[in-house]
């Protein structure tokens, strides 16, 4: 179970998934700040715009994985390696 973390490759994406989903929390909690102070609107509005982008955004989070650019045949690579790829998905 805790073999893929000998792996380089596994903490670095990990880093950026932390660095990425952070910068996602401190935004959402940061917005409703930025529409009080700079458009001049109640703070209750500014929640609710911040929910209006939030809520999407999370609920659109997992299907990221299923789009057709994280299909390894239909990716611009050498034939070499898409065919590698197809067959064993999870080395690279």
């Amino acid at each position: 179970m805790l073999a893929p973390l000998r792996h380089v490759r596994v903490w670095r994406f990990s880093l950026y998934y932390a660095a990425v989903f952070g910068a996602y929390v401190a935004l959402a909690a940061w917005l409703p700040k930025y529409y009080v102070e700079n458009f001049d609107i109640p703070l209750r509005e500014a929640a609710l715009l911040t929910a209006i982008f939030i809520f999407p955004a999370s609920l659109l989070r997992p299907v990221g994985p299923a789009t057709p650019a994280n299909d390894p045949t239909t990716r611009p690579y050498d034939k070499k390696r898409t065919e590698n790829e197809c067959r064993h998905p999870h080395r690279w």
